[in-house]
């Protein structure tokens, strides 16, 4: 609480500041292009939504709120470049992003030792908020998720047995530890562990491997275009087990591109649960 409110006090000055001035900006890091671009284009529209609303309901004193948007394109380098001009433009006073927990990771020392806020909705690596007092997120990280999905798997589906696929950067290896571990737990039985880099556009190997141990599912830590990738490859293979993975998985594009393989595939979803929508 007194870390939130030395930051709430700072940002309230700030706004305070460049308020007479007649000028406030939220700075935006996102994918908007590149593989994850389906994902920064929905996170860009909802930021953009918000400010709309909040900037209808009078902004701050009067003053809108704008929003200053740049592409990360999912590069851990380019999101640390874009916190660098970022914390340079004086008008900006705080930063939303970035999408992946990999990009948020690169960026949080330079908005850490400039005192810029650095909030992601998205980032589910255990140490984001660790990097300093600015970070912030509003979603849950792999130590809660990657049980609860170990949990669904093993108790709800009934399978004993897995195979996990993962990306191989920050947030691919925190979310299998955090699954094997509590998949473990339950008396599941790991078979397989298998690693990719990320780019990677052939899973024939790993496929071949996981065909050969043949387990009641496969968790797979990765995004939507890899994802869809692997299943159509799974299929293609003749290999028929369910896949499962996190709330990164959660994209309109994943059926897009992955079609009829995609079909059954689990996976986690955050929701506003006092919504009137009637699929909630």
């Amino acid at each position: 609480m007194k870390r939130f409110l030395s930051v709430l006090f700072l940002v309230v000055f700030v706004f305070s500041t460049y308020a007479l001035a007649g000028e406030l900006y939220f700075g935006l890091s996102a994918p908007l292009t590149g593989d994850y671009a389906q994902y920064g284009e929905v996170f860009k529209k909802g930021v953009e939504l918000a400010l709309e609303e909040f900037n209808e309901k009078g902004g701050f004193n009067g003053i809108k709120v704008k929003l200053i948007a740049l592409d990360s394109k999912g590069d851990p380098k380019e999101a640390a470049n874009i916190a660098q001009k970022f914390v340079m433009d004086k008008r900006i006073i705080a930063e939303i992003g970035d999408f992946t927990s990999t990009c948020c990771l690169a960026a949080a020392p330079i908005y850490q030792r400039a005192g810029l806020v650095q909030l992601s909705p998205t980032s589910s690596h255990p140490d984001f908020t660790k990097q300093g007092d600015y970070m912030f997120r509003n979603i849950i990280t792999q130590e809660a998720e990657g049980p609860y999905i170990a949990k669904y798997a093993y108790e709800d589906l009934g399978k004993k047995s897995v195979a996990v696929v993962y990306i191989q950067n920050d947030w691919g290896i925190v979310a299998k530890d955090n699954f094997v571990k509590g998949f473990k737990e339950l008396g599941g039985k790991v078979l397989l562990e298998q690693k990719f880099n990320p780019g990677t556009k052939d899973y024939t190997n790993i496929i071949t491997k996981i065909k050969a141990r043949n387990p009641d599912i496969i968790y797979i830590a990765m995004m939507y275009t890899e994802a869809a990738l692997f299943a159509k490859q799974m299929k293609k293979l003749g290999v028929d087990i369910p896949l499962i993975g996190t709330g990164a998985l959660y994209s309109p594009k994943l059926i897009e591109l992955g079609g009829e393989a995609v079909e059954g595939l689990y996976c986690t979803s955050s929701f506003y649960p006092y919504s009137d929508n009637p699929i909630i």
